[in-house]
């Protein structure tokens, strides 16, 4: 999805590892190709710039400090107890910069479904949440078995 919306919009779309080493690249921008489906295995996270970013860092703080009007994207990945859910978020002061991320995350909800029960597996309580987004393709993976993980590991969803 990221990088339909960097191609569609002429943004620049920012990889980055944080394990086992810290790693960031220009994973798109102008005419340049898809990132192979290895690089994006190995991604945590990803920055979408409506400009060449303008610096890259080895610190984690480095590329969204420098270039603070981007989208970030903390990608939720497959792992061997669940499914970890992927974030959305910015915060800008440019007006033009936050229509976009508007615009892009109002795509996002409409291509989603809503409706889940998040439950503490620590201490056992259930709360409904019906405004929880997901992927079809999540919702699939729980039906096959696959838990529904949030950020922390105490933390589940049961997909509607």
């Amino acid at each position: 999805m990221a990088y339909s919306w960097a191609t569609e919009s002429n943004l620049s779309l920012v990889g980055e590892q944080f394990f086992p080493k810290y790693r960031v690249a220009l994973l798109s921008g102008l005419n340049e190709v898809s990132p192979s489906n290895d690089q994006i295995k190995s991604l945590n996270r990803t920055f979408l710039a409506s400009w060449e970013c303008l610096a890259f860092s080895r610190f984690r703080v480095g590329v969204v400090d420098k270039n603070p009007d981007g989208l970030l994207i903390a990608l939720g990945s497959e792992e061997v107890n669940g499914l970890r859910e992927t974030l959305l978020g910015a915060m800008t002061d440019n007006m033009a910069a936050m229509l976009l991320w508007k615009k892009l995350r109002g795509r996002a909800r409409r291509s989603m479904r809503k409706g889940a029960w998040i439950v503490n597996t620590a201490v056992g309580t259930r709360v409904r949440d019906d405004a929880h987004l997901y992927t079809p393709g999540a919702k699939e993976l729980q039906d096959r078995g696959l838990p529904i993980l949030g950020s922390s590991d105490w933390i589940r969803f049961d997909l509607t």
